[in-house]
């Protein structure tokens, strides 16, 4: 066990990497993550549901919802979460939350 130092709980996460859970000094746990970071332009109160993906891998989201009382983003996240076949749970959006571009993450 050289090199593992009597840490009782050491996390580090890094995008697309991996993380180490350190309990003890005889276990080592590591476990793999992988979430991204997608920038959304959002156009609230269309006709219709849709999902456009650019080249750059930039989304131009079309939802019904008003943005009223957060109504377009729990919409949002909820279409995220059904194009990447994840849970809601897993969709956050982290930045522009009142504004029509916005950044989400998806946790794999």
């Amino acid at each position: 066990q050289a090199g593992v130092k009597d840490f009782r709980t050491t996390i580090v996460r890094i995008t697309y990497g991996v993380c180490a859970d350190i309990r003890n000094t005889s276990v080592l746990i590591i476990r793999i993550f992988s979430y991204m970071k997608i920038k959304v332009k959002v156009i609230p109160k269309s006709s219709l549901q849709h999902i456009e993906e650019s080249l750059e891998g930039d989304l131009k989201v079309k939802l019904k919802s008003p943005p009223v009382q957060g109504r377009a983003n729990q919409e949002l996240i909820e279409m995220l979460a059904k194009y990447y076949k994840v849970s809601k749970s897993q969709v956050e959006i982290i930045k522009g939350l009142t504004s029509k571009n916005k950044v989400a993450e998806i946790d794999k």
